[in-house]
């Protein structure tokens, strides 16, 4: 439920979204257990390969309008916590390519503001 896969002319774009009740971070950009464990488990998938990899994080969008918008902010954290997380449980953190956040900017689904918004890709660079 968490995993929807797609081939781009960037690459293979591996999405780890969260679902009602089941979010992948908690306060912003924490991760949580579930996020965790799908992280290592993709990890131990990416370490049969040797492809070099980006990172992409993507947020819901919010029912009002901030003054300041944090989404920039908690996207690209969101993404940094995932590189951090790959490199502790055993990722080459030199094959990380670029880490960059999108906001809310991209959504996956056409319900901006849906929870499967708040999203990781890991792209499998070609």
């Amino acid at each position: 439920r968490h995993i929807v896969t797609k081939r781009t002319d960037e690459g293979l774009v591996i999405a780890l979204h969260s679902q009602t009740g089941q979010p992948l971070f908690e306060n912003g950009s924490e991760p949580t257990d579930l996020m965790v464990a799908l992280g290592e488990m993709l990890v131990r998938v990416l370490n049969t390969i040797s492809n070099d990899i980006a990172i992409a994080g993507h947020m819901r969008a919010q029912p009002v309008v901030l003054r300041q918008n944090v989404a920039w902010d908690i996207s690209i954290d969101r993404a940094t916590q995932m590189r951090k997380l790959m490199a502790n449980v055993g990722f080459e953190p030199e094959r990380i390519r670029t880490v960059r956040g999108h906001a809310s900017r991209i959504p996956s689904v056409a319900d901006q503001m849906s929870i499967v918004n708040d999203r990781i890709e890991v792209i499998v660079l070609r």
